[in-house]
């Protein structure tokens, strides 16, 4: 269920205060059942997380290996479920035409960084949340490209 996350926020107390009453008029808070997920997974914490961040790490790699040997020169980022990458310099910056291009010529899909405001723009992502079968394919077809 990507998308449903949960979290807190500690600091100052005015600053806190603020982001509460923020929040308090523009979401009914956090769904219940994503709470009780989370408090059972800080109870299993040992057991849950370490094996999940080794996936994401796997897949991290896979994408950032096949991007690097492919032409990009990217760090490894440290924790995250995306990949972002700049977009090649034959698309000027363009996120959209070198995921429209993408998609048309490979069947990959992207996420083109425009979509996440100005600062976005000249990036792509890519969810590290397929299989490592499907990203494995999907890295091997932009290779193609």
């Amino acid at each position: 269920m990507t998308g449903w996350r949960i979290g807190c926020v500690v600091g100052n107390s005015s600053a806190v205060a603020g982001l509460r009453t923020v929040k308090e008029n523009i979401d009914n808070g956090t769904l219940r059942a994503i709470q009780f997920a989370a408090t059972k997974a800080l109870e299993l914490y040992d057991q849950v997380i370490p094996p999940v961040n080794a996936i994401y790490q796997r897949r991290r790699d896979i994408v950032i290996d096949a991007l690097n040997s492919n032409g990009w020169s990217l760090e490894r980022p440290k924790a995250t479920i995306y990949v972002w990458a700049p977009v090649p310099e034959r698309y000027k910056g363009s996120s959209a035409a070198f995921a429209t291009d993408l998609l048309d010529k490979t069947g990959v899909v992207v996420t083109p960084g425009l979509g996440y405001g100005q600062w976005g723009e000249g990036y792509f992502r890519i969810s590290l949340t397929y299989p490592d079968e499907v990203l494995t394919e999907a890295m091997d077809r932009i290779a193609r490209n």
